[in-house]
């Protein structure tokens, strides 16, 4: 089912922040919005944590932060829909195998009509780079490759 994914502006911009301040490791954290079987908008995304592992093959979040983070969300109406992490430069944006795993982990968590939304970044040539993912009905991740940006 192909939904309508909208993405504030502001959030890549901080994306755009996160990664470009951890580029030679992996970074990541959750993203927050609303969605329904026919769109998905995404309104905010959340760092790694303070204490957070971060290494060039991965990223352990600080999972206190993200409570913390998640629950301030929830007082906003903002959901966890998916997560993101970014590849270091010189990286590609299609998941690893590592990656797929956990894509697919997260997404037996969520029901059917509100799969999450997953994303890869990683800053290159002064410049910030992203993949949207998702995994389809035949349980296959798939590249998302429309969207829109809104401010």
């Amino acid at each position: 089912m192909k939904r309508k994914i909208i993405l504030n502006g502001r959030v890549l911009d901080k994306i755009a922040e996160l990664t470009r301040k951890y580029n030679e490791v992996e970074n990541g954290g959750l993203i927050y919005g609303r969605m329904n079987p026919k769109w998905v908008h995404i309104f905010d995304v959340s760092d790694a944590g303070k204490h957070a592992k971060r290494s060039r093959s991965g990223v352990i979040f600080d999972t206190e932060y993200l409570i913390q983070y998640t629950n301030q969300k929830l007082k906003e109406d903002l959901f966890v829909i998916g997560t993101w992490h970014s590849h270091p430069t010189g990286y590609s944006l299609y998941p690893s195998s590592i990656d797929k795993n956990t894509m697919q982990k997260i997404n037996k968590r969520f029901d059917p009509l509100h799969y999450p939304v997953f994303m890869i970044t990683k800053w290159e040539s002064n410049k910030l780079y992203f993949n949207l993912y998702e995994i389809n009905e035949d349980n296959r991740i798939s590249e998302i490759l429309l969207y829109e940006i809104v401010e």
